[in-house]
């Protein structure tokens, strides 16, 4: 089993990235058009300068034990969270600038159409 990544990017001000927010779940698959994905409460905030801290552990840890966690995708979540700290702290994908980059690009489109400055076609 893997256990796979959901980056998200957290703007401060003036759309300055401030944190990544990571959680960590089961791969998501569609079914028709919706994209079912489990959310396994184990999340990581990742700052841009490589400095993390992993949240939600007790409540991962609570629902290991009422929705009966199998140990490998405990260990699937942890390695996911490991490994997302390590794409980070090496300057990769997603965390090389480009999420950022396009959120922040997105952002501005958004403030562009609520002003009425996006053209028309």
């Amino acid at each position: 089993m893997d256990a796979s990544l959901t980056p998200a990017r957290i703007a401060g001000a003036a759309g300055v990235l401030d944190h990544y927010y990571c959680n960590i779940g089961m791969p998501g698959a569609w079914e028709g058009d919706v994209f079912q994905y489990v959310d396994l409460d184990l999340d990581v905030l990742i700052a841009p300068d490589g400095g993390h801290q992993l949240l939600d552990e007790e409540e991962f840890a609570a629902h290991r034990v009422r929705f009966g966690y199998p140990d490998a995708t405990v260990e699937a979540t942890r390695r996911a969270a490991r490994e997302a700290v390590a794409l980070a702290q090496a300057g990769e994908a997603p965390f090389d600038g480009t999420l950022a980059a396009y959120h922040i690009a997105l952002q501005m489109e958004g403030e562009r159409q609520r002003s009425g400055l996006a053209t028309r076609d």
